[in-house]
């Protein structure tokens, strides 16, 4: 058996399969793309691309504050600030699709960009609403965190939701670190809504594929490299582009090969 692990997650033989084979992926596919990403990236490393969890929309949608706050505003604080840009993919449960939304910080702009753009006008509309709902979602946080961050700033301390072993979790205060006061100071100095577009012009999967995963992969890919995303690319491409991602799982220091 083949593994590969991340801090929550685990890619097995069965979903090798499924990449090799252009078969639906599941989120610890791309969970795990996202790490072998970070890993590049230095702590302290400013103007990076940045990455949020496949799971931090599928939690807010528990409308609970605690969800939100350990899935996303924990997250934006770390890392925005030393972000050039921050990507979101995005799973929309009805059509099992992936989208990707995209911060780009120094374009002060978002852009969202879809797979299949031919998915269909009802549930194309269902994924770019989940998009804008996302950034309103983000942009209240900015709003709502602004005349909050001076003070954090200069006590070196922000509010933070702990886990107890009983009971709700408790509001407590923690050390601020240095690329979160980063966020706090930009968000300070700068607007905090920004246009949102959605993308037309980004490389399509076929009808008849499941390639939606991997294609989010590739954008962000082209994206945190500062290339721009080809318009169209052939089946020969995506298969190579899969092969070289699986060579990347079987390679990274987290692979772990059971011989049974």
């Amino acid at each position: 058996m083949i593994q590969y692990l991340t801090q929550y997650e685990k890619v097995t033989n069965h979903d090798l399969k499924d990449i090799v084979w252009d078969l639906e992926l599941s989120q610890n596919v791309i969970e795990a793309y996202i790490q072998i990403e970070e890993d590049k990236i230095e702590p302290m490393q400013t103007e990076s691309p940045q990455y949020m969890s496949t799971w931090t929309w599928a939690y807010m949608q528990s409308f609970q504050e605690p969800s939100w706050h350990r899935a996303l505003y924990e997250h934006l604080l770390e890392k925005l600030g030393k972000c050039s840009v921050l990507f979101f993919p995005i799973i929309s449960k009805e059509e099992f699709h992936f989208t990707l939304l995209t911060f780009h910080k120094n374009e002060r702009k978002w852009r969202h960009y879809n797979p299949l753009r031919s998915l269909g006008h009802r549930k194309e509309e269902r994924c770019i609403d989940m998009a804008r709902n996302f950034v309103n979602i983000v942009e209240g946080w900015l709003e709502y965190i602004r005349p909050q961050a001076r003070v954090f700033i200069e006590t070196k301390k922000k509010p933070t939701l702990v886990k107890q072993k009983e009971g709700l979790p408790t509001l407590v205060q923690k050390d601020l670190t240095p690329t979160e006061e980063l966020t706090l100071n930009w968000i300070m100095q700068n607007p905090l809504q920004f246009p949102f577009e959605d993308d037309m012009e980004c490389a399509q999967q076929s009808v008849s594929s499941l390639d939606c995963g991997m294609f989010v992969m590739f954008y962000m890919d082209k994206i945190a490299q500062g290339q721009p995303i080809p318009k169209s690319v052939d089946k020969k491409f995506m298969n190579e582009y899969r092969a070289q991602y699986v060579t990347k799982l079987l390679h990274h220091k987290n692979c772990v090969i059971n011989r049974l």
